[in-house]
Order: structure tokens, then C-alpha cells, then sequence
């Protein structure tokens, strides 16, 4: 004797199963915002602390990506190129040396702490001082933003990077 199986017939509820399940109580309701409040409560903090450090994280890759970009222009123009970075315009600028019009420029972002300060990159790629004419052997510019640690670009003959001190 053959047994077919109707899935119809064993899917559906009971009328009264139905009538005990109507959804949640205002109660489980309030609950579960207050939970989820503590929760976005406590995230709140170290969230927008990750977005000021993005964005200290940003600005420093743009000055370094800034300070490269002279690097490279002055060796493929061989003429002297200059970076300076000037806070209160909140501005940067790569130029060629003695020439009015900017090769790039950038901002320097709002609440970014950043001390005035410009590198010549002559035709053989090395930094010099613009005062003094003398070879940057060792230049670190310190860059922050309220709240976080701050960043270092570092400069020297050599190399340009970044870094966070410990």
C-alpha cells in the first residue's frame, strides 16, 4: 500500500497557534531600544574617534603623496621644485622654484595642526633646505588633529614616509 505525504495539509497552523502569536509587547519593544541605545551609546565614542584618525590618516598621505610628487617633478623637469605648506592660508603648494603658477596644490584640512614649512627637491631628487641651501638630513613634521596621536612625516635624503610615534 502506497502512502502519499501532503505537505499542504502538515504546514498549516492551528487556529489556535495563530491567535497566540501576534507579534512583540510594547514591553519586549521598549527593551529592546533601551539595549540597542546602550549599545550605539557605547560605540558612539570609539566610532568618531576612528573618523578623526581617517582623517588625520588622509591628510598625512596627502602631504607625503605632495611631497613625492615634487620629488619626482623636479628630477623629470630638472629644475628645482618646492613644497611648502602654509597653515594659515590652509593650504599646500608644489611649484617649480621662482615660478608663480602651482604644479598641485591641496588643502590642509579644518583642525589639522601643521607648522609652516617648505622643502626645495633639486634636479638630482635630493631635499634641501630653501634657507640654507644645506642637504635635509633628518626633517620630521609633525602633523595632529584634536583627540588623536599625532603623525609624522619624516624627510630626508633618502626617503619621505609617515609614521604614528609610539
Amino acid at each position: 500500500m502506497s502512502r502519499t505525504f501532503s505537505f499542504a495539509a502538515h504546514t498549516r497552523c492551528p487556529h489556535s497557534m495563530r491567535t497566540g502569536m501576534r507579534g512583540l509587547t510594547i514591553v519586549e519593544l521598549m527593551v529592546v531600544l533601551i539595549v540597542l541605545g546602550i549599545v550605539l551609546a557605547l560605540a558612539a565614542p570609539s566610532f568618531t574617534e576612528a573618523i578623526r584618525s581617517s582623517r588625520l590618516t588622509t591628510q598625512v598621505n596627502e602631504l607625503v603623496a605632495a611631497l613625492q610628487m615634487a620629488r619626482a617633478e623636479a628630477v623629470r623637469r630638472n629644475k628645482t621644485v618646492q613644497y611648502c605648506a602654509d597653515p594659515d592660508k590652509a593650504k599646500w603648494t608644489v611649484a617649480i622654484k621662482g615660478e608663480d603658477d602651482a604644479l598641485r596644490e591641496g588643502v590642509i584640512g579644518p583642525d589639522i595642526g601643521l607648522e609652516a614649512h617648505c622643502v626645495d627637491f633639486g634636479s638630482d631628487g635630493i631635499a634641501y633646505d630653501p634657507d640654507t641651501g644645506s642637504v635635509v638630513t633628518d626633517a620630521k613634521h609633525e602633523v595632529r588633529l584634536a583627540g588623536t596621536s599625532p603623525r609624522i612625516v619624516y624627510i630626508n635624503v633618502a626617503s619621505i614616509s609617515a609614521y604614528a610615534p609610539k
